[in-house]
């Protein structure tokens, strides 16, 4: 309950101020690096982990060097206050004039359209992180019979792609249209899905796996990097973090969240090893026709003021 308030929070927040205190012409830029963060930090976690599990023993890490990466996560809380407390507000919020109000059901009634695909953006967004990066190599080893040491080695060099390459698919939208890179990465998405994992259900392979994640990992930077841009360019500034914290949460809480659980359901129940493939095509599907509906939304300032 209380990482979901406090990640649930800052995505749509940060995302909002990200994009507002960008310059017109480097909003994609400025938008990728909310992601750029996640997956650093997500690579700083795996190494933890990596470190641990090489430094101490099973009996010393089931007993209390666990608690290592919660200690030191904690240390970005009063870097986070100090910047919460002191960062200006944005332009746009300011030229808001005075605040209003505005209650959860009326984002849900005047924004249905920009809700959807929002959603669908944030659940493609979040089964690439829980399926494809987090899942798969688990998966590999569950599913396949590999090396324990698989998902450490796999991980840390997908996930360092995955750093290295945001803000540059970022800097690349903001010349070509985030738009255009986001139906084109989750299209090449659905093309290569089921013959990589086709070859990794029949030849799994430390190779395999390592060349499907690395593969898997460009196409995730190239929809990542726009995505933050182009779901607050839906909502206009009165109601940007509530209709952006609505559709992320729902997207990373309901299909990220449960999807590993969901697999290992899916997975005993039909003994199809494609079905993660089936799972994410699902998804990316509806991420894609949801990229196909963006509309950026202009509604006037202060709309809900009369109301």
């Amino acid at each position: 309950m209380l990482q979901g308030i406090s990640a649930g929070g800052e995505f749509a927040t940060a995302t909002a101020m990200l994009i507002e205190y960008a310059p017109k012409a480097r909003r994609n830029l400025y938008g990728s690096w909310q992601m750029f963060a996640q997956a650093l930090g997500a690579l700083l976690a795996v190494a933890m982990g990596s470190a641990l599990t090489h430094l101490f023993t099973h009996e010393a890490l089931q007993s209390w060097a666990w608690r290592i990466p919660f200690l030191t996560g904690l240390l970005i809380g009063p870097v986070g206050f100090y910047i919460r407390r002191n960062l200006p507000e944005t332009e746009a919020f300011q030229k808001l004039g005075p605040r209003v109000k505005v209650r959860f059901s009326q984002v849900v009634t005047h924004y249905p359209r920009e809700l959807f695909v929002a959603t669908a953006l944030s659940a493609a967004l979040n089964v690439m992180a829980y399926v494809i990066i987090t899942y798969l190599p688990i998966y590999a080893v569950q599913n396949l019979y590999m090396p324990v040491t698989l998902p450490f080695s796999v991980l840390l060099a997908s996930v360092l792609l995955r750093v290295v390459t945001i803000p540059l698919f970022g800097h690349l939208a903001d010349h070509i249209g985030g738009e255009r890179m986001i139906r084109v990465a989750l299209a090449l998405f659905l093309v290569v899905l089921y013959p990589a994992y086709h070859w990794i259900v029949n030849a799994p392979s430390f190779a395999s796996i390592m060349t499907v994640e690395l593969g898997f990992a460009l196409p995730i930077s190239a929809s990542n990097a726009p995505i933050p841009t182009a779901l607050a360019g839906l909502f206009p500034t009165e109601v940007r973090s509530t209709g952006l914290a609505i559709s992320y949460n729902i997207g990373a809480a309901v299909f990220g969240g449960f999807s590993p659980m969901v697999l290992t359901w899916l997975l005993h129940v039909s003994g199809n090893n494609m079905m993660p493939a089936h799972f994410c095509a699902v998804f990316f599907a509806l991420g894609l026709i949801g990229a196909f509906m963006l509309k950026h939304r202009t509604a006037p300032m202060n709309e809900f003021a009369a109301q």
